[in-house]
């Protein structure tokens, strides 16, 4: 290798600066020296401990003092350092050079790669979620629900909330909320008596009211002791579904006297039980949530919630804070771009 002469060559575009180096060998390393400081024959000299690699060890001895694998750590380190800059370098003088197409392309191809959001939807199905796309499970689950639908219905609930749920006025207010619920009028939404699940040929739905038999007249007629005579009275059955009826399940927080007679209770569990599933069960399901939420003047507090309830509550979790990502990225990059730059009417970053 001595006697001869390796170069580097580039021009003053921004490649390395020409450097012609002659080789020299000196006790068995490579001593590079730049022809321009050796001149004056103070010239620089780094020392090669292999001849595996070219630029290795820095200015010092004639001594080798340091690895191949050292050698070649830096030769690679020295590579990648100036290519990322050319890199870069190229980068940027493309983009001052063309400033309108380093705009417009990534906007076209962000574009593109969007616009498959033209068919996005929210999906809410379980299987559909949690489930691999093509797993058996999905056609299996397909086939027993059309071929054997559930008996047990979707059940709907609405708590109902008062210093005292058993007077006169909260069972009317009840049956209020309760007319409303199966008198639920939208064009693309079916009725009560079109989606609900029947027992004995009837819509079932159960609460304090059909103890009598869900008749507004007998209702709205009621007093105070009327009601606590009716749910203190033993082996209650319900007239509408003939069968047992247990006022405890349906009360929560039930206060007694000394003698064990319920006196009063604070909250109350109305449920309804819906046939039918799927967009047309979730449409009539959201008007359920609506009537709920509304409450009513003679009760503290009612609580609706349905079926498609724990979906909501998750959809919102997934796609409400996107706004605020969004928000986000725009402050770190309006951030980076001020801190970039001097904030000045010429070296400031937002037209270049």
């Amino acid at each position: 290798m001595a006697g001869n002469t390796a170069e580097k060559s580039t021009n003053i575009n921004g490649s390395l600066p020409t450097v012609s180096e002659k080789v020299d060998q000196q006790n068995g390393g490579v001593v590079l020296v730049d022809p321009e400081d050796d001149k004056d024959g103070k010239s620089e000299q780094r020392h090669c401990c292999s001849r595996c690699c070219l630029r290795c060890c820095p200015s010092g001895t004639c001594e080798c003092s340091c690895s191949c694998f050292q050698a070649c750590l830096q030769s690679v380190s020295y590579i990648m350092v100036h290519g990322l800059e050319e890199l870069f370098t190229r980068v940027g003088r493309f983009v001052g050079r063309f400033h309108w197409l380093a705009i417009l392309v990534p906007l076209l191809v962000t574009g593109g790669f969007c616009a498959g959001f033209i068919k996005f939807y929210q999906e809410t199905e379980y299987n559909n979620l949690w489930v691999p796309d093509g797993s058996t499970i999905l056609d299996k689950a397909a086939f027993v629900a059309i071929n054997f639908p559930s008996l047990s219905g979707r059940y709907q609930y609405i708590l109902v909330m008062d210093e005292n749920v058993l007077t006169a006025d909260s069972i009317r207010a009840m049956y209020e909320i309760d007319k409303k619920v199966k008198t639920i009028d939208a064009e693309t939404v079916p009725s009560w008596e079109n989606i609900c699940y029947k027992l004995n040929g009837v819509c079932f739905s159960t609460s304090l009211l059909e103890l009598w038999s869900f008749n507004e007249t007998i209702i709205s007629n009621l007093t105070d002791q009327d009601v606590i005579d009716m749910v203190n009275t033993v082996n209650l059955t319900s007239p509408v579904y003939l069968g047992d009826f247990y006022v405890d399940k349906v009360l929560a927080e039930i206060t007694r006297n000394g003698n064990g007679e319920i006196t009063g209770a604070k909250a109350h569990t109305m449920v309804y039980a819906l046939r039918l599933g799927g967009d047309v069960g979730k449409a009539w399901e959201a008007e359920f949530i609506d009537v709920g939420l509304a409450g009513h003047n003679d009760l503290d507090e009612v609580l609706p919630r349905a079926i498609r309830s724990f979906q909501d509550a998750f959809r919102g979790q997934t796609f409400s804070e996107i706004q605020l990502l969004s928000a986000g990225y725009a402050l770190i990059i309006a951030y980076v771009v001020l801190m970039v730059g001097n904030i000045n009417v010429v070296e400031h970053r937002f037209n270049r």
